[in-house]
């Protein structure tokens, strides 16, 4: 998935609004420790990309926002973000 994103944003020279959702088992991705993908993770927000995290997912997996890798944000559902970011003309991918 984070192949993809780096690959959006390198094959275009416009610019593209790009929100990683993450819930459920994807919520791994935005945990600090131990997570393999913290650095690109970090890099992607750096440069611009938004990435939350479901509250509904973190409470069920006993996650505090501290425990997220620095500069996620968070949702209380990443279910209705994805809805209301597809109503707001976002274009919905799943790799």
């Amino acid at each position: 998935g984070l192949r993809n994103v780096r690959n959006v944003r390198q094959a275009t020279d416009k610019p593209t609004d790009i929100e990683v959702v993450c819930h459920g088992f994807g919520i791994t991705l935005l945990v600090r420790e131990g997570n393999k993908n913290a650095g690109p993770v970090s890099d992607l927000i750096r440069e611009g990309v938004r990435f939350v995290a479901c509250e509904n997912t973190m409470e069920s997996k006993s996650l505090s926002k501290n425990d997220l890798i620095s500069g996620v944000e968070s949702v209380s559902s990443g279910a209705l973000e994805v809805i209301e970011k597809q109503q707001k003309g976002y274009a919905y991918f799943r790799p």
